[in-house]
């Protein structure tokens, strides 16, 4: 995936109050640039932002109406797939600029949201034949931390902020995840690398290493702004992050 590093700009927003009053509002905004392969080909993103002014992001909101592939039918479209736990609830944008489910193509336009560190799959129709570069643009988070709750099983996983996530920056062992001798007994990190996955698990440690080489040296795993990744864990838990940037702040 091509991905430019995030831009921080320092936006400033009049806001209106009671009064007649105005409120000056410095926020700092940015943006990654991700691609979606042609011929049907996949790549699994993050949104690393929230909406301007705070909260959830709308998926109407993320992309707009201008850099989709858009289509009657998904197969047609610009596939965009969100994990829930279980499946994949799947959406497609119309020339209307509305969204669709795939699972109800000619039902009502829906429009859900996106939650800061959610990653998701955008896959281009069988048709595409050039690579569709998008933006994804939004609200840096200047929280002082962030709570992620891990399910057992399948997670996707990347960070609320606007920042790499850097796996040993978090003692997840503390936190409630399982390490082991050897990755089947361990939680296990996958991270999207534009064709496959790079593989680390949990050590009974604590530390991370290697899937394909468990005893070898210890590894820092990172998940890059933009890019989406798996986390397998054995155990329920809530992991926290806090935030890796002195600006913006909260």
């Amino acid at each position: 995936m091509k991905k430019l590093a995030v831009l921080l700009v320092a936006a400033a927003f009049i806001v209106p109050v009671v009064h007649g009053q105005t409120v000056l509002s410095k926020n700092a905004v940015g943006y990654v640039k991700v691609s979606i392969p042609p011929g049907g080909n996949f790549n699994l993103v993050a949104f690393n932002f929230r909406a301007v002014g705070g909260g959830d992001m709308t998926i109407e909101e993320l992309f707009g109406t201008d850099q989709l592939t858009q289509g009657v039918v998904p197969t047609l479209a610009d596939l965009i797939s969100f994990w829930n736990g279980a499946t994949y609830d799947s959406y497609f944008q119309k020339a209307d600029g509305k969204f669709y489910s795939a699972a109800d193509p000619f039902g009502a336009s829906v429009n859900p949201t996106v939650t800061a560190g959610q990653p998701f799959w955008v896959q281009s129709p069988s048709t595409a034949v050039t690579t569709n570069e998008v933006y994804l643009m939004g609200e840096v988070v200047g929280a002082a931390s962030a709570t992620q709750s891990l399910q057992t099983s399948l997670n996707h996983l990347n960070s609320p902020f606007a920042a790499d996530l850097v796996m040993t920056n978090n003692d997840y062992m503390a936190e409630g995840g399982t390490g082991g001798l050897v990755p089947t007994l361990a939680d296990v990190l996958s991270v999207w690398n534009g064709t496959g996955y790079t593989v680390s698990f949990l050590k009974s440690s604590g530390a991370w290493g290697d899937a394909n080489d468990p005893f070898g040296a210890d590894v820092s795993p990172v998940v890059p702004v933009g890019v989406g990744a798996w986390y397998d864990a054995k155990a329920q838990f809530d992991t926290t992050l806090d935030r890796p940037y002195t600006y913006p702040a909260d």
